[in-house]
This record gives C-alpha cells, structure tokens and sequence, in this order.
C-alpha cells in the first residue's frame, strides 16, 4: 500500500511538473527573440543610457548601491564598447534562438543581461525582472536537445562515427529541480502580485479606472474600456485579481491535467495581451507571453504529428522489417552530403511520417560511403548492400529491396519533408508529365551529378534518430552523481530563497497604504543578511507589487523650462521637443505637454523620470540636465539661441473615479518649486 501510494505520487509529481523539451526547444527560440528585441529597443538611445555623454554620470555610479558590484558594462563607457558588447549580445541571443551551442549562449546572454540591467537599473522595470529569472531557469532546462542546429549536429555527428544508441518510450518529458524552478516562478509572480493586491479598489473597479487612466500608459483600447462603465470595471479588477490569485492552480491539477494546462496558457496569454493591448508596459508583455511556452503540454504537439514516443518493440522481432528505410549518401561529395543532411534536419518528424507509411521506419540507416573492396549484396544482412558506380543516393525501402537512386531517391524522400516536399511534388510532377524537354534536362542533370561523385561502394552505418546525448562513458559516475546532487541543492536553495524574498516583500507592501516600501527594520535586516547576498549575486531578487496596493491615482510629467541667452523662455519637454530638438515658446507651468507617450519617447525614459526625477535624485537629475543641454546646445548655429540655464518642475494631475475626469494640473513639488536651477 506504501509503495503503491509513493508511486501515485510520483506519478502526480512528474506529470504537473514536468515540461515538454518541445515546448522548451520553442520557448528557447521566442525567449532569444525577445532578448534581441529588447536589446534592439535599447539601442534606440544607446548614447543616452550607456556612454560617458548620457545621463548617468560617474558621480552618480560612485554613489549608487551598484558602486561595488562588477559591471561589465562600466569597465568601459565609450561608444564603442558598449556598441561591441551590445552586438555580442545580440549574436548570443540569435545563437540562442537557432539552437547554436544553446548552453554556452544562455549563460552568455543571462551574464551580458545581468550586468546591463544593473548598469542602467534606474530605467529598469518588472519586464526585466521577469526576462532575467526566466534566463536563469533556461540554464538549467535541457534547451538544446530538440529542434535545434545543437541536436541536429550531435545526430549527424553520431551517425559519422557509427554510434548507435536507443531512446526511450517517453524521450520529451523532463522533469528535474529546474523545471520545479520555473512553476515556482509562476506561482511566485501570480500570487504574490494578488496578495499585494490588498486596496478595496481591485474589488470594487477603481484600480483598473486609476490604472486605465495613466496618461503615459493609456492606449487607445485603454480609453475605450474606460468609458464603458462601472460594471466593467468591477467585474475586470475581480477578474484580474482571481486569476492571479487562483490561476497557477490550473497547471497542477491533478485531474485532466494537460487540459486545464492548455486552459491556464490561454488564459494568461489573453490577461497579457489584454494588458499590452490596453497599456504601454513595455517588455513586460513579450516576456510573459513568451514564458507560457514553456508550459505547452506533449498532447499539443501529439495532436500535430509529433509523435513522442514510437514503434520499436513492434518491430524487433520481424528479420525483414529490421531492414527498415535505409539512405545512402557519398560523404566524399560535397553535394550528396549536403542533400542527406539537408533531408535529415528539415523533416524533425521524418520518423512519424515514415513510420506511418511503411511501418517500422522509426530506425533510419545511414550508409556512407567507404573502403574500395566489393561488398556482395546479402539481402539477410542489412549490413551489406552494392550499388553500381553511378549511383550518389540510394533509398532503401523497409520490408522489401526495392530501391530508388539518385535524383529519384532524394525526390522520394524529401517529399516527407515539410519544406523540401513542395519543391520535390514540383519536380516530380515535371518528370512524370514526359516532356522531351524535361526529360532531357533530368538527365543532363543526372548526367552532371555523375560525373562529380566518387562513388564506388557502400559500407553501411546505422543510426538512431534520436535526441538523446552521446555519453561520455570516461567520467566517473559517481562524480557526474556528486554534482548532479550538489547543483540540485543549490537550485531548491535559492527557490526557497525567492519564496522566502517574496513572502517578506509582499508582506510589508500589504501592511503599507504606500506602494513604496519605505525604511522597514525588517527588510533593513534582511538586506544585510547572507540569504539577500546570495539572492542578488544570482539576480533572483524580485518583487511583484506591480500596481499594489492599488495603481497611483495621479499622472505626472516633467516640464523643463529654459533660458536662452538672448532672455527668451522655451519649454524644453513638451510636444516631443526633446527628440525633434525643436523648442517650443513657454506659457505657463500648467499647459498640458500634448501627447506624453511621444514626449516622454518610451517605457524606459518613463521608468527614469519615475525613480530619477520625482525622487529628486540630486546625481540623476544633474546628470539629466547636463545631457538636455547638450543635446540642445550642441544644434544650435547661434551663440544667442544656446540654451544658458534650465529649470525641472513636476506636474501632475489626479483622475476621479467617480465622474471619469481629470483634475486640475498642480505642481507635485509644490507651487513655483522645481528641482532647482541648471547652468548649462
């Protein structure tokens, strides 16, 4: 009864927390595209954030939490550097999508993001919180043994050098410390972000008007929703907050499991985009959609003919079927290679497909060509087969020994190929439509490739398509045991360190009726404590207190009001006067800036304004304030029209609920206030 009852658990354990290796193998792919789109979106004001001319100054990293820490980034803040490091970042994350040394790439990628997220942190937001765990967790996820340049090469290596090997029934499943990491993060991100959720307005529909009305945020759909009305709302802000709180729940169910699975992905990925449809939050939409990937349960890809398990041990005992389907290719033809190996890596279900046409097709035989002694044809022994001269590609059906040669047999076989099948259906539809013309180009073309083979005899060597490692059989066992368990350790170390991280941080936000945390002796101890050093130096500290305990209520903008040396007063921020650097005729302190999102340009020169300016910061505002006058100073043809002092006022104006409008626009930092007066 015991034994019975681990089992069933273990059952339960590893199908709620395993992970497909062909959704891994996808999520890889759609996680290296967002790291270049993101890397890509930072490019755009690559002087501004990264080079000694932006608006980070020395003085502001000599006094920064960040001052001790290696940052790659600040060893060297010219132009060049950064635009070098940026490319090997980008050539990583590309590696990374394609599967290219998959392992390497991804601790490269999560390295290079790590230190420029603490190079410009104040421009950071929840986005990049989020990219950066996810990239942690893919380090240790067997990202490269499907549908990848990684795999495609190791089983073209393996068939090279003849070694054979099995896979099991269920090759695609994986479960390990790794994959727990990532359902943790799920469970950590949702739930914590609906426990800091504790203002009565998520229940009563005033925290999604506040957070629909963000002046900087709003889109358009934004707008739509919030004219639609109370009930609206309220039944958006319960929803919202349900699902956080209830929808990780859907991917342990210990019931139809992989369908409340596909029902949790479609879910989140309809709140995400609902959310990067109706606000401007930058890279967080993209992350989180490309995170519910990984999830996709094997029945997905079951349903579309990839198949995870095959027919082997159906057909081991059959003497003929163990012919199975056999290709031959020249290795020492440049061309016969290139069309076997182009045959093998554009058809990664080439075994269903065969399978479901002739059996047992599963084991693909690979015969290369070598030796100069003559093979006699042994129909028993798959091991020996002759072929004449001429011929540079053989397909060998299982079951029987009918052949097909040359541009025949490649024709034949990549007609099983997704994308080689409409070239190959084009070209065999010309030969069989008994053209002179055709006929005659086909065998000029046979013909041609004749004569540049080498071709003489096959030696057979079979090989597996498989997505199983070759083995390093010199290594000792118990050493790869050893470390196995000491990484295994580490990785259920710091997934109780987020929780714990998660548990204090959320719990100071709800017993706060601020969204900034603030000096608490608790966290004050915790920052100095070893389990904070630990979680930092990995870069697994967050926090999910996006919009907690309720969305800020008011809008805010910065004006920047200059002074030119001819005495006129412009207005250095509004109406995208900062990217046309053209200034605009100042009025007064309550004129409304036009259209935020242009002036303020993206999410992360919002994230800037937020934690730089509104904080008062005393190095990042001087540090802004120089870069504005550069950038204005430096266009300027006229010594008169050069910009000669500038001043920054906070503006902000407050939306109410109940009549859906705005308030009048105050000054944030009280009337006639600004953080005080540059001399440029």
């Amino acid at each position: 009864m015991l034994m019975t009852g681990w089992h069933q658990a273990s059952q339960y354990l590893w199908s709620c927390f395993s992970l497909d290796k062909r959704s891994i193998a996808l999520f890889r792919f759609v996680l290296g595209c967002v790291l270049v789109g993101d890397l890509a979106n930072r490019m755009t004001s690559l002087t501004a954030h990264y080079t000694y001319e932006g608006i980070f100054t020395d003085e502001f990293y000599a006094f920064s939490p960040m001052h001790s820490e290696f940052i790659l980034h600040k060893a060297n803040r010219s132009f060049v550097f950064q635009l070098f490091l940026f490319f090997v970042q980008i050539l990583s994350a590309l590696s990374l999508a394609l599967g290219y040394h998959c392992r390497l790439n991804v601790i490269v990628s999560w390295i290079l993001l790590n230190s420029l997220q603490m190079y410009t942190y104040p421009i950071g937001h929840a986005g990049d919180v989020y990219l950066r765990i996810i990239l942690f967790w893919a380090i240790f996820l067997p990202i490269g043994e499907c549908w990848s340049i990684d795999s495609v090469f190791q089983e073209w290596m393996d068939m090279e050098g003849g070694n054979p090997q099995k896979r099991s029934r269920v090759q695609y499943s994986f479960f390990g410390v790794a994959s727990v990491g990532i359902y943790g993060h799920l469970f950590m991100c949702y739930i914590f972000s609906a426990i800091s959720k504790t203002s009565v307005a998520w229940s009563d529909g005033t925290a999604v008007q506040y957070a629909l009305s963000l002046l900087f945020f709003q889109k358009p759909m934004a707008k739509f929703i919030l004219f639609l009305g109370k009930p609206i709302h309220v039944l958006l802000g319960n929803v919202t907050w349900y699902w956080e709180a209830l929808g990780p729940f859907c991917f342990i169910s210990p019931l139809h499991t992989n369908y409340f699975k596909i029902f949790g992905i479609v879910s989140f990925w309809m709140m995400h985009l609902s959310f990067g449809l109706s606000l401007r939050i930058g890279l967080f939409s993209y992350v989180t959609l490309a995170f519910f990937f990984v999830f996709i349960p094997g029945c997905v890809w079951e349903y579309f003919g990839l198949h995870s398990h095959d027919r082997e041990d159906d057909c081991e005992d059959d003497p003929v079927l163990r012919l199975r389907l056999r290709l031959g290719y020249n290795p020492s033809s440049y061309l016969s290679t290139f069309l076997a190996f182009l045959v093998f890596s554009t058809t990664p279900n080439l075994r269903s497909r065969v399978q479901k046409r002739w059996g047992c097709g599963h084991v693909i035989s690979f015969y290369s060509i070598q030796g100069n002694e003559e093979l006699e044809e042994v129909i028993d022994n798959p091991d020996h087969l002759r072929v004449e001269k001429q011929h540079w590609f053989i397909v060998t059906y299982p079951g029987n020994e009918s052949s097909e040669f040359n541009l025949r047999g490649f024709l034949k076989i990549a007609s099983e190929s997704p994308i080689l099948s409409p070239f190959a259906s084009l070209v065999q539809t010309c030969i069989h439509a008994k053209s002179p013309v055709v006929s005659h180009f086909v065998t000029l073309a046979e013909t041609w490739v004749q004569r540049i083979q080498s071709v003489e005899y096959f030696s057979p060597r079979v090989y597996n398509c498989n997505f199983s490692r070759k083995s390093n059989t010199t290594k000792s066992k118990c050493f790869v045991s050893t470390r196995q368990t000491l990484l295994n350790a580490f990785l259920m170390w710091m997934i109780v360190l987020q929780l714990y991280h998660n548990l204090l941080i959320s719990g100071n936000v709800s017993n706060s009726d601020d969204t900034k945390l603030g000096e608490n002796s608790s966290l004050t101890n915790y920052y100095r404590s070893f389990s904070w050093f630990v979680l930092h130096l990995m870069k697994l500290d967050q926090s999910w207190i996006m919009f907690s305990p309720q969305p800020p209520k008011e809008s805010y903008w910065p004006v920047i009001v200059g002074s030119t040396k001819n005495g006129d007063k412009v207005e250095l921020f509004g109406s995208s006067a900062l990217w046309t650097v053209n200034y605009n005729i100042f009025h007064t302190l309550n004129d409304e800036p036009g259209d935020i999102p242009s002036s303020v340009h993206s999410h992360r020169w919002f994230k800037f304004i937020e934690y730089g300016l509104i904080t008062n910061n005393t190095h990042l505002v001087a540090g802004y304030e120089s870069w504005v006058c550069r950038r204005f100073n430096r266009i300027q043809k006229y010594e008169q029209d050069k910009i000669k002092e500038l001043e920054i006022f906070i503006m902000a104006k407050q939306f109410y609920p109940e009549t859906n409008e705005y308030g009048p626009v105050r000054n944030l930092l009280g009337t006639g206030n600004s953080l005080g007066t540059y001399y440029c």
